[in-house]
């Protein structure tokens, strides 16, 4: 279900085999990452929420739990 470029995101932050992702915002690793929109997905119109939601790559970030829970 999850999209080819969330795979890409988390791809572009895996550290060696074994050690999980590196955080892109406190550069920590990470056993359980979380990608989330650089830009806000919820506010504006409709049409500009699904261009948002269902963006690319070079638009998502990996964060650590924390970095993530500090975004909110």
């Amino acid at each position: 279900m999850y999209s080819s470029d969330r795979k890409e995101a988390l791809k572009r932050c895996k550290l060696a085999r074994g050690f999980g992702w590196q955080c892109e915002k406190c550069k920590t690793p990470t056993k359980k990452p979380e990608v989330d929109h650089i830009e806000p997905v919820g506010s504006g119109s409709w049409d500009g929420i699904i261009e948002r939601m269902f963006c690319s790559a070079d638009k998502l970030q990996v964060l650590c739990r924390e970095c993530h829970k500090g975004k909110k």
